[in-house]
C-alpha cells in the first residue's frame, strides 16, 4: 500500500534577533499541534512538538500540513502564538494568530 501524501502544505517561518539587531543564532523554536488528534483524509498526526533552531540569520522555517492548528513557541523572547496553517503559501509567526 503507498503512503498517503498530503495534498495541501504552507511554509510557517520567522527571525528571531538580539536587542542589538545581532541574528539569535540557534534559538529555540518550538511548534505544537493544536489540539488533539488532528487528521487529513488518511493521515492522522502525532501530536509531539516539532524543535527548531534558527540559522545564522536567526531565521527558522518549516513546510506543515496546510489547515493544521498550531502553536508556535520561541522561548528565548517569551512569544507564543497560536493560528492555523494557510491551505498553500506561506505566513510570517508574527502574523498567525491575527487571521481572519
Amino acid at each position: 500500500m503507498a503512503q498517503p501524501q498530503i495534498k495541501h502544505t504552507a511554509k510557517i517561518y520567522g527571525y528571531v534577533q538580539k536587542l542589538d539587531g545581532e541574528p539569535s543564532v540557534a534559538a529555540d523554536v518550538r511548534i505544537i499541534l493544536m489540539p488533539s488528534p488532528q487528521c487529513t483524509k488518511d493521515i492522522l498526526f502525532d501530536r509531539t512538538y516539532l524543535d527548531l533552531l534558527t540559522n545564522e540569520e536567526g531565521y527558522f522555517e518549516k513546510v506543515l500540513p496546510g489547515g493544521a492548528h498550531i502553536t508556535v513557541v520561541i522561548p528565548s523572547t517569551k512569544f507564543q502564538a497560536s493560528g492555523f496553517v494557510p491551505l498553500d503559501g506561506e505566513i510570517n509567526v508574527l502574523k498567525l494568530d491575527k487571521q481572519y
